[in-house]
């Protein structure tokens, strides 16, 4: 009785494993096809390769963009809805309203982004180069003014929100079930660095003016603080979305990462960043369960 009640529970987790693995592949098939055929038609555009007048500073631009970068939620919700029906959409969303988490969480969120920054701008100005543009002041104060002014604009359109409840929200449970905390993250990371591809491709983009080895650094260590950070704050999905908002305005607006012929900034915010990523996994030891409910 033993022995077949074992096996009637493995041949269930079993078919339950390959369901969730089933509906992992169909959430990317379906991000990276509705983005890349959004993103690539507009470069097209951009490029001239298409009848389309489009320029990057104008608003069809923008929401072109930002069409693309809803993708991963858009695709999270119509999977989840599909296998899990609408209690499933229901705890999906519920994470994204999960506020009542430790402060500190949120301290993490908005100023680790700054306060990489800043010490970046401090070492690039130690070591010989120019302060980043913005407010005339310290370098160390300037990305923090920059930060808060922009914070509200990059969660809207810089994609925090269009993209996190469907990889931190949908995709990192799923992945760290069954790789753990470093591997998830460094598999999303590739993912998420993928997906991005064809905005390299669109002028004007966040994105084009990145070198892509380093860009592929970044989004890696960016993704293992991900995990960290969502572990800490019982898989809140909100935290996620500030922290990329607080990290999209450090990178594009509070530093200035790869700009003209100086990258050393650049450098030496992934440099910094790595070793964050890299402390986090050294001394993180994941609670039991953290962020392995179903969504």
């Amino acid at each position: 009785m033993d022995i077949t009640h074992s096996e009637a529970v493995g041949t269930v987790t079993t078919r339950r494993d390959h369901t969730e693995m089933r509906s992992l592949l169909a959430f990317v098939g379906l991000t990276f096809g509705i983005s890349w055929v959004v993103w690539l038609s507009l470069a097209a555009a951009v490029n001239g390769l298409l009848p389309v007048p489009v320029t990057s500073s104008s608003v069809t631009f923008m929401v072109w963009m930002i069409a693309g970068a809803w993708a991963p939620t858009v695709a999270a919700l119509l999977i989840t809805a599909r296998t899990e029906g609408r209690a499933g959409v229901r705890s999906l969303l519920s994470r994204l309203g999960r506020w009542r988490v430790n402060w500190r969480w949120y301290g993490v969120a908005l100023l680790l982004p700054f306060s990489l920054a800043a010490l970046a701008s401090v070492m690039h100005v130690a070591l010989g180069g120019n302060p980043p543009p913005g407010p005339a002041m310290e370098p160390f104060f300037a990305p923090l003014i920059v930060l808060l002014v922009s914070l509200p604009i990059h969660l809207v359109v810089g994609g925090a929100l269009a993209e996190e409840p469907g990889w931190r929200g949908y995709a990192l449970p799923r992945l760290q079930q069954r790789l753990g905390m470093m591997g998830a993250g460094i598999v999303l990371g590739l993912i998420w660095w993928t997906w991005h591809w064809p905005t390299l491709l669109i002028p004007g983009s966040g994105q084009s003016h990145l070198p892509f080895g380093g860009y592929f650094l970044l989004m890696i260590a960016w993704s293992q603080l991900f995990v960290w950070l969502v572990n800490r704050a019982r898989g809140s999905v909100l935290l996620a979305v500030l922290f990329h908002a607080a990290m999209n305005a450090a990178i594009s607006t509070a530093l200035p990462v790869f700009l003209g012929d100086d990258m050393r900034a650049g450098w030496i915010f992934i440099g910094l960043l790595w070793l964050a990523a890299l402390a986090t996994i050294v001394s993180a030891k994941v609670p039991a369960g953290a962020n392995r409910e179903n969504n």
